[in-house]
């Protein structure tokens, strides 16, 4: 590390003052360029969550963000917004926060007209049935409005009840046919005069989960079309469980099931009389007697009349008794009613497709035995939906060629960048484009100046420095060469690196001696 800073010391040591001020200033230009940017990026983005509102609910919404303490800010525009980085946070918040309480009917005061404790009531009934749904499981928030029914001037032109239902799902969530149903019962059982089929569920996608438009009177009932659905389903898969041991792949098969239902329902009352058995209902007895009698002649008078007197005989008595019996009998009845409701099935279609490729290759090309095979299929398709004749039923089993698939390769789509992607990554994008523009135009063109001033004065020291090596060598080869003279007039001993030193330095001279001394043998 040391010597790096060395270097890096004796490399600014280097550098003349011109070039100094020149560096220092790029340095700081790219330093503050850097610093803007980063503080430009570092700022908070912001995002509309909510727009078109009025300022009441964009002040509740403000609320569930504060209890959740996320970051928020309400524009000039009418808009809610938040941090970009918070957009899913301030959602939760706002799909988990209910909806503000509608009027409670405790609250009502004095004084108010009919007309305003009805309109009172009814939207205290419509914040009891909002709690109610927003209870259920993946509901955050519900809100509930209420039409009630308006009476017209003539009988049988009134307007019957409606409802609308909103609903906020939780993040994730999705909400079943059997959770849509369940809310549209609740809320038609909850309000007189209301229908179910008269109740809309939206919910805070726009998808609209029940239509609520009612139905006309020759029009079927949701219920009796989701039976019959279900009927359609359950012959279709009846007739798939036949073929596919058979054929072995649903490709191979197509099936397809109606079925026609009766949507007329109806209601047969029957008496019957049992005349083998009578039972005595009432029986009336009569007896009656009676006595008559003819005596002589009385004297008149009041000894006549008198009890004590004996009876005068002579005369003839008589009595009757007379009975009388009635009886009355009933025969025993039995009633029975009968109901049949709508729904019932009127007939039953079923259309199956099969592969005759795929019948010829099971029986390796045998036409006779794929013909067998062929009614064997179309009676075990028969027996599978259970065809009844009497009822009309058709069941139609056609063995016809397949299409080969066609297969088409999706072309290579590339990367879709939305505005929320872009927002977030323009920053940081500018940020580097700046830094590389500060790098490419301003700090290496100095550095590239800098270096190449060196890169000349270091030349013109090595240049210097090779002068002075090959003077110095110079004066070396001619000490060397008058000390190699001395030695051998003075017949002294002389090292053999010398003699090489000195051939080396004097090639030419010594390939000139060599060939004369060769010449002189």
């Amino acid at each position: 590390m040391n010597k790096y800073v060395e270097q890096l010391r004796g490399w600014w040591s280097a550098l003349e003052a011109g070039q100094r001020r020149q560096l220092g200033a790029a340095l700081a230009l790219a330093v503050l360029a850097l610093v803007a940017v980063g503080v430009w990026s570092s700022t908070t983005s912001y995002k509309a969550i909510l727009s078109n509102r009025s300022y009441d609910d964009l002040l509740a919404a403000a609320a569930s963000l504060d209890a959740a303490e996320v970051p928020y800010r309400i524009s000039d525009r009418g808009t809610l917004d938040v941090p970009v980085d918070k957009i899913g946070a301030a959602r939760a918040a706002l799909g988990g926060a209910t909806l503000p309480s509608l009027n409670d009917v405790g609250d009502l005061k004095l004084g108010l007209t009919p007309r305003a404790q009805e309109w009172a009531f009814l939207r205290a009934r419509e914040g009891d049935i909002a709690r109610m749904l927003g209870s259920i499981d993946g509901v955050a928030a519900a809100q509930v409005n209420i039409v009630p029914r308006q009476e017209a001037l003539f009988s049988g032109d009134d307007t019957p009840a409606s409802a609308s239902v909103f609903l906020r799902t939780r993040p994730g969530a999705t909400i079943s046919d059997g959770q849509v149903r369940a809310m549209v019962s609740l809320v038609g059982n909850a309000v007189e005069g209301l229908d179910s089929e008269r109740v809309s569920v939206t919910d805070d996608h726009g998808n609209l989960l029940a239509r609520g438009e009612g139905r006309a009177s020759g029009d079927a009932p949701s219920e009796i079309l989701e039976y019959r659905g279900k009927l359609e389903r359950d012959y279709e898969r009846a007739a798939s469980q036949a073929l596919l041991p058979v054929l072995g792949s649903g490709a191979e098969f197509a099936v397809t099931a109606t079925v026609d239902l009766d949507l007329t329902s109806s209601q047969t009352t029957s008496k019957s009389y049992d005349t083998e058995k009578p039972a005595v209902l009432s029986e009336q007895m009569d007896e009656s007697a009676s006595q008559r009698s003819s005596a002589n002649a009385t004297a008149a008078g009041v000894d006549a009349n008198l009890p004590e007197r004996p009876a005068a005989s002579g005369g003839k008595d008589s009595n009757n008794e007379r009975t009388a019996s009635t009886m009355n009998y009933v025969y025993p009845t039995k009633d029975e009613v009968q109901h049949r409701p709508a729904g019932g099935i009127r007939r039953v279609n079923v259309a199956v497709q099969v592969n005759s490729a795929r019948v010829l290759a099971l029986v390796a090309n045998d036409a006779p035995a794929a013909e067998a095979l062929q009614k064997q299929i179309a009676e075990a398709v028969r027996t599978a939906v259970g065809q009844d004749e009497a009822r009309g039923d058709n069941v139609a089993v056609n063995f016809l060629p397949f299409a080969a698939p066609q297969w088409v390769e999706a072309e290579p789509q590339g990367l879709v960048l939305g505005p929320e992607t872009l927002q977030q990554t323009l920053p940081y994008a500018l940020a580097a484009l700046a830094l590389a523009l500060s790098f490419a135009f301003v700090v290496r063109p100095l550095i590239a100046n800098v270096t190449e001033q060196n890169k000349l004065k270091r030349e013109d020291e090595i240049r210097t420095e090779r002068e002075a090596r090959a003077a110095e060598e110079e004066s070396e080869d001619e000490d060397l060469a008058e000390r190699l003279h001395q030695l051998v007039t003075n017949f002294e001993h002389v090292d053999a690196s010398d003699l090489n030193r000195l051939v080396e330095q004097n090639a030419g001279a010594a390939v000139e001696v060599i060939r004369r001394w060769r010449a002189n043998g």
